[in-house]
């Protein structure tokens, strides 16, 4: 599977130009007249209330968003992410954010001869008692809308221990001789009620995945980063090369499987399996595996990369912890929903939060010896038997294991 750019890096496109351009936004679903708490596995904020509207597509892992405002009119957009930042010093990770998001919106923007961008000025927010948000705000222009968009970056308060950081984007546009929605008070006051929950990769599944997610999204694997490659075992299924890459996902090592190694690193050699393991009880082995699953059409959004994370949530060499990304239950062909799957033989679907308030969420899906009647993108069967997913997953986590050793001296 070739490595794109939507691939283990920046998730997301930049709204604005789209609303700019076309002058829509679709929304659905109607938010409570008093503000709710709604939750992610890694943070809970409070919803916006009325006139704004929570976004009716299963967003990517990680992200919140509500809109408002009719086609035509003027309209806003508020968004809450969840990202992965490798620098271990506070004033690099906020460069490396800042300087991330707006490399995004110059390649979105800057080949387009119909819009204006002013130049990137500095806002932050420090809020007392909570976190320090730093960021910049941009105008943009066209012949017949204006817009202007609001970025801003926080590290999570354990960092560099969970090296990831909130995301909180605010965009508003407006047709010409139109006066602007000015809803930036609700985006601030999401910014105050944004309060981090779980234990990351000190947790188990529930709690690990989103951090997983993030470290592995935010490895960047170039020319300067080699592999140390190693042959693959006699009677391995698939490529024969292993190359691995000690702590290039925060807290994880990038590894990728192919037939040939690469001459150098993951340039771009269209590897035929890649990702992220994660040793999270410090005990030598990987005991969680994040693996690319390739970008997949989302129901009310464009194509978005997706992953499947397999985990030894009890620590005793077997897997019995499984979070796919792809499920399409109604066979449509989009990803409507996320799956968590427990030996010997719990599923739920969900799609924000695996677990909030200390309970478990989503559906129930009944399983029959390990098999899950379920559809998922991609994939021709309509079932799928996690039973021989975990005791497939025994080899690679073996191999993985004694290529960290060989190729990872800590």
């Amino acid at each position: 599977m070739k490595r794109t750019g939507s691939d283990f890096g920046v998730a997301g496109t930049f709204v604005l130009a789209a609303l700019l351009l076309t002058g829509a936004v679709v929304v659905s679903a109607h938010a409570a007249d008093a503000p709710v708490r709604v939750a992610t596995d890694a943070y809970a904020v409070d919803a916006p209330s009325k006139p704004w509207l929570r976004d009716a597509g299963l967003a990517p892992a990680g992200q919140l968003s509500w809109s408002l405002g009719k086609p035509g009119q003027a309209q806003a957009l508020l968004r809450v992410d969840y990202e992965g930042v490798l620098a271990t010093d506070r004033t690099a990770a906020y460069s490396v954010l800042l300087r991330r998001a707006r490399a995004g919106i110059r390649e979105t923007l800057d080949d387009r001869n119909e819009v204006e961008r002013s130049e990137f000025d500095p806002d932050s927010m420090i809020i007392a008692g909570g976190l320090a948000w730093r960021g910049f705000r941009v105008e943009v222009s066209t012949a017949s809308f204006r817009g202007i968009s609001w970025h801003w970056y926080a590290l999570h308060p354990d960092f560099p221990v969970r090296r990831t950081a909130f995301a909180l984007v605010y965009e508003e546009t407006a047709p010409l001789r139109t006066t602007p929605l000015n809803r930036l008070d609700d985006a601030r006051a999401m910014a105050r009620s944004l309060v981090e929950q779980g234990k990351g990769l000190d947790g188990d599944l529930a709690d690990a995945w989103l951090d997983a997610r993030a470290g592995a999204f935010a490895a960047r694997i170039d020319s300067a980063q080699k592999l140390c490659w190693t042959t693959r075992p006699e009677g391995s299924r698939g490529a024969s090369h292993l190359g691995y890459a000690a702590s290039a996902a925060g807290d994880g090592d990038f590894f990728q499987i192919t037939g040939a190694p690469a001459r150098d690193s993951l340039a771009d050699p269209a590897p035929s399996e890649y990702g992220v393991t994660f040793d999270r009880n410090h005990d030598g082995r990987p005991d969680l595996v994040v693996m690319n699953r390739g970008v997949r059409p989302f129901v009310g959004h464009a194509q978005q990369p997706t992953v499947a994370i397999i985990a030894d949530d009890d620590f005793d060499g077997t897997a019995d912890g499984a979070m796919v990304e792809d499920v399409d239950a109604d066979g449509d062909g989009r990803v409507e929903a996320r799956l968590r799957v427990q030996a010997p033989g719990e599923a739920r679907t969900f799609s924000d939060a695996m677990r909030h308030g200390g309970k478990d969420l989503g559906k129930k899906v009944e399983m029959s010896k390990g098999t899950l009647a379920i559809g998922r993108v991609g994939l021709p069967a309509g079932r799928t038997d996690f039973a021989q997913v975990f005791r497939s997953a025994g080899p690679p986590f073996v191999e993985l294991a004694a290529a960290r050793a060989a190729c990872a001296p800590r």
